[in-house]
């Protein structure tokens, strides 16, 4: 599980260093001791399966020249910059409707475990995105948005994964937004997402 999660990171972190935006590189694209931690806290979330199905879309784009990175900022501006996504769309490879109304199941489910975490830690959560697109604001892009950008970057083997995974975690009454907070407050010197949450005062 840990080579799988070791070999996504380095194929996503040299897909991100290619990322263009619109006002030149983002700060972020130079850190990548934050980029690691966010995105292997949301991994170890993830079975086996799943990551060696994610691996295989991200070596799969990389053989066929393309960024799923891009591709998923390219899907947030759908909602965030309509008029500048109106002239990639044409880039973009087309998204079947089923695939979107997966995605749409998902990101239900995982809004609900979201608000729930963001109920139970409001101090983190205030630190991190808006929870859903009617907290957005410039420059500030939401879970929701980003969630859904990312989805639609999936392979259909590798979205049907996820979404068997995230409802069996919902009917178990488990809670992934929590599970990835747990991580992420440990790869930071805490002992759980709530002695994180007590540590802001």
């Amino acid at each position: 599980m840990q080579d799988a999660i070791s070999l996504i990171l380095d194929l996503e972190w040299e897909a991100f260093q290619a990322v263009h935006n619109a006002g030149g590189r983002a700060s972020c694209q130079d850190d990548r001791d934050t980029f690691t931690i966010m995105r292997k806290s949301q991994f170890l979330t993830w079975n086996e399966e799943m990551l060696a199905s994610y691996l295989q879309d991200l070596v799969t784009a990389k053989e066929n020249d393309r960024n799923l990175l891009q591709e998923k900022y390219a899907h947030m501006m759908e909602h965030t910059a309509p008029k500048e996504y109106g002239r990639i769309k044409a880039s973009l490879l087309p998204v079947p409707e089923q695939t979107k109304s997966l995605a749409d199941e998902i990101v239900a489910i995982q809004l609900e475990w979201h608000r729930a975490y963001a109920r139970t830690f409001p101090k983190l959560a205030v630190r991190a995105r808006p929870v859903d697109r009617q907290g957005e604001f410039a420059g500030m892009t939401s879970f929701e948005t980003y969630l859904r950008g990312e989805l639609l970057t999936y392979s259909r083997n590798t979205l049907d994964l996820y979404a068997g995974h995230v409802k069996q975690q919902d009917v178990q009454g488990a809670n992934m937004s929590v599970q990835i907070m747990e991580n992420t407050a440990r790869m930071y010197g805490y002992s759980s997402a709530a002695e994180a949450e007590a540590a802001l005062g």
